[in-house]
């Protein structure tokens, strides 16, 4: 399926089951995701820095989208050559496997969860997360039920302590829904994938959420 976008504007972490993992190439114009579960769902999820009459903006895409003739493949094409710095991620809704991928010639800068970046309250549940970062593009997809997703920078309305501390505090409740996810998303659960790109200084964190240890 191919499909034409415009801009738009410890811890416990398993690891994946063995099997098919999604895989992302890029052509000219477009990002192309193989490996789906034929006729299943998919979240893209993409943070760019694009360059233009302005001097450079950050730019989010973050949709779903059903591979409707089933041949486990999905494009996206921009009509317009795809930004050198930035990151692509694809989920499959159906198994929750993902990929992360760059354009040609620009690095992936792939970065790991420290401790404390999970709050657990006193009943083991994750409510919150934590980043010592100015500004976040978070994404939470969880397999057979959908994602949610958010911008989330230092002291602004979406950082839940409120505070310019130097860190970012997410509420996961106050994630936004994507397609027709639940409305809201209480607290992570086994299996559920947590993606983070830090646009300033363009890396991700992509990583399956699994139990919290003593």
């Amino acid at each position: 399926m191919v499909r034409t976008v415009a801009g738009i504007l410890v811890l416990g972490f398993a690891a994946l089951p063995a099997g098919a993992q999604p895989t992302i190439s890029f052509e000219e114009t477009a990002v192309v995701a193989r490996g789906l579960t034929p006729g299943g769902s998919v979240v893209w999820f993409g943070v760019a820095r694009e360059y233009g009459s302005w001097p450079r903006r950050v730019v989010r895409r973050d949709f779903t989208a059903t591979d409707t003739d089933r041949d486990g493949r999905d494009v996206i094409d921009l009509g317009r050559a795809i930004p050198r710095q930035s990151i692509w991620v694809v989920v499959d809704v159906a198994t929750g496997t993902f990929a992360c991928a760059t354009p040609p010639g620009y690095p992936l800068r792939e970065v790991s969860y420290e401790r404390g970046d999970l709050l657990a309250d006193p009943g083991g549940a994750v409510r919150r997360m934590r980043r010592l970062r100015s500004f976040c593009e978070v994404l939470v997809v969880r397999a057979g039920v959908g994602a949610w997703g958010l911008s989330v920078g230092d002291g602004g309305a979406s950082d839940a302590d409120g505070l310019n501390d130097g860190k970012i505090e997410l509420a996961l409740n106050s994630l936004r829904r994507l397609g027709g996810s639940a409305a809201t998303l209480p607290q992570l659960q086994a299996g559920d994938v947590v993606v983070l790109v830090d646009p300033g200084q363009m890396d991700v964190t992509a990583l399956r959420f699994g139990s919290l240890r003593p």
